[in-house]
């Protein structure tokens, strides 16, 4: 048995004239179809968390305490291998 909740269809004009209400039924859950001339064109949905945001409430990451950027990073260096800062100029490199 499905608990996933029908697909309620909605014309063009209705969302229009009544696109408060709509937008409350999607906050609630509800997924909206828009109909053009009665064919399907588009969905209507609530926005689910990201991946990311998954991750930190289940405690599998945590967010950054002072996010910093890319150039305060130190290169790395692994014995005769190139390090991360001559990967990553050579990685730019491809692109320019």
């Amino acid at each position: 048995m499905s608990t996933a909740k029908p697909i309620r269809t909605v014309g063009v004009r209705e969302l229009r004239q009544d696109a408060s209400a709509i937008l409350r039924r999607v906050k609630s859950g509800e997924v909206i179809e828009v109909t053009e001339h009665g064919k399907p064109v588009a969905q209507i949905q609530p926005i689910t968390e990201s991946t990311f945001e998954a991750w930190i409430n289940s405690k599998l990451i945590s967010p950054a305490k002072a996010p910093g950027t890319l150039s305060s990073i130190r290169p790395v260096k692994a014995s005769n291998e190139p390090s991360s800062k001559e990967l990553l100029d050579y990685s730019s490199a491809d692109k320019i």
